[in-house]
């Protein structure tokens, strides 16, 4: 994907190659540094579902972000929860994400 994309002179600033195969990122952060760079790990976690598809624990966020990724995107119902005033918030998950990667 990436090759098709230098081939039609594509500038990786407008590029958001994206996967939800966490070695597709990887492979494009140590490859295709200039794509890796933005590249977004589509995270596949559901809290929907039963039983429910886990998210990342901490210590694999903080993992990933040694490893150069810099983006992941899950699912916008695993990023919202209901404080008990009944107001919307970000999700635990959400947090951990944004300290994971900061």
């Amino acid at each position: 994907m990436i090759d098709e994309l230098k081939d039609a002179d594509a500038d990786p600033r407008d590029v958001w190659a994206q996967s939800f195969n966490v070695d597709d990122i990887l492979y494009w952060i140590q490859n295709e540094p200039r794509f890796g760079k933005q590249a977004v790990y589509l995270d596949d976690v559901d809290p929907t579902t039963i039983p429910p598809t886990p998210g990342l624990s901490p210590a694999d966020l903080m993992q990933l972000k040694h490893q150069g990724v810099r983006i992941i995107a899950p699912p916008m119902w695993a990023l919202l929860a209901v404080d008990p005033s009944g107001e919307i918030v970000p999700s635990e998950y959400a947090n951990d994400i944004r300290k994971g990667l900061q």
